[in-house]
C-alpha cells in the first residue's frame, strides 16, 4: 500500500491479492454427479482468485464547516473451477461520506453506489445497486443519538427497479456515569449476494444458486456496557435481525 500527501488531500492506495482452493471427496448431490459421470473422477476442485486494488481519497478542509469526504473505488475479479467450467465476478464499487458541523449537529452523508456483472458459461447477471444515508449526530451530557434513514435502489437488467427505505437509529444513555451505559441500535440494509460475499460466509457454494439481493427489513439491537467496582469491563448485548430473500447455501 501507498499514502501520500498533497496540501489538504490524503491519497492511500492498497492491492489485495487472494487464492483460496478447496477440493471436495465423496460429493453426491445431483450437479457433481453430473460432473463426475461415470465415476470418472472422485472429487471435484473449487478455485477462487480475487484481485482488489483500492483507492481511498480524502479531503481536509481547514473551514468554519468542517467539510469532509472519503471515496472509495473497489474491483474485484472472481473465478471458480469446477473441473473445466468457469465463473467470473466483477464489480465496482464506490462509496462516498460527507459531513459537516450544522451549529452543534454533525450532519452525515453516506452514497455506495456498486455494479455487478456474473458470467457463468452461456448466462449473463448484471446488477445495480444504489444508496443513500443522510443521518445527523447529537449529544448532551449523558446521552447522545444518530438519526437517519437509508434509501437503497436495486436495478437488474432487463427488469424494472427497485426502492427500499429503511430506519437507521441509535440512541446511548449513561445510566450510571462511569458504571453502566445503555445504547439502542433500529437500522436496515440492503446487500447484494455476490458469489465472493457467499464464499466468504460459506464455502460450500454451489455455481447453481441464484444471486438475489437480501433486504434486512429491521435489525434491533439494545447492549448495556460499563465497568464493574473491581475495574473490569463487560458488555451484554441482545439482537433481533429479520431476512428477506436470503438464499440457501448448497453444500457439494
Amino acid at each position: 500500500y501507498n499514502i501520500y500527501h498533497v496540501k489538504n488531500l490524503t491519497l492511500n492506495s492498497d492491492l489485495i491479492y487472494k487464492r483460496h482452493v478447496n477440493r471436495y471427496f465423496d460429493v453426491t448431490d445431483i450437479f457433481t454427479q453430473t460432473v463426475l459421470k461415470d465415476d470418472q473422477k472422485s472429487s471435484i476442485r473449487q478455485q477462487l482468485q480475487i484481485v482488489s486494488p483500492q483507492v481511498i481519497i480524502q479531503t481536509h478542509n481547514t473551514d468554519s464547516f468542517k467539510l469532509n469526504y472519503t471515496t472509495l473505488a473497489n474491483y474485484y475479479l472472481v473465478q471458480r473451477d469446477y473441473t473445466g467450467s468457469t465463473e467470473w465476478e466483477q464489480s465496482y464499487n464506490v462509496k462516498t461520506t460527507a459531513n459537516r458541523w450544522i451549529n452543534r449537529e454533525h450532519v452525515f452523508a453516506d452514497i455506495n453506489l456498486m455494479h455487478l456483472k456474473y458470467t457463468f458459461q452461456d448466462s449473463v447477471m448484471q446488477n445495480s445497486l444504489g444508496t443513500l444515508n443522510p443521518y445527523f449526530k447529537t449529544r448532551g451530557p449523558i446521552w447522545q443519538s444518530r438519526v437517519g434513514f437509508k434509501l437503497a435502489y436495486s436495478k437488474s437488467l432487463n427488469q424494472s427497479g427497485l426502492t427500499y427505505v429503511y430506519p437507521d437509529l441509535q440512541a446511548s444513555y449513561d445510566v450510571f456515569p462511569g458504571w453502566a451505559a445503555l445504547h439502542l441500535n433500529v437500522t436496515g440494509d440492503l446487500q447484494r449476494n455476490s458469489m465472493y460475499t457467499l464464499y466468504t460466509n460459506n464455502p460450500f457454494v454451489s455455481n447453481a444458486l441464484t444471486l438475489k439481493n437480501t433486504t434486512i427489513p429491521i435489525l434491533t439491537s439494545i447492549t448495556l456496557n460499563g465497568k464493574t467496582w473491581i475495574k473490569s469491563q463487560y458488555e451484554l448485548l441482545a439482537s433481533w435481525t429479520q431476512l428477506k430473500n436470503a438464499p440457501v447455501f448448497n453444500r457439494m
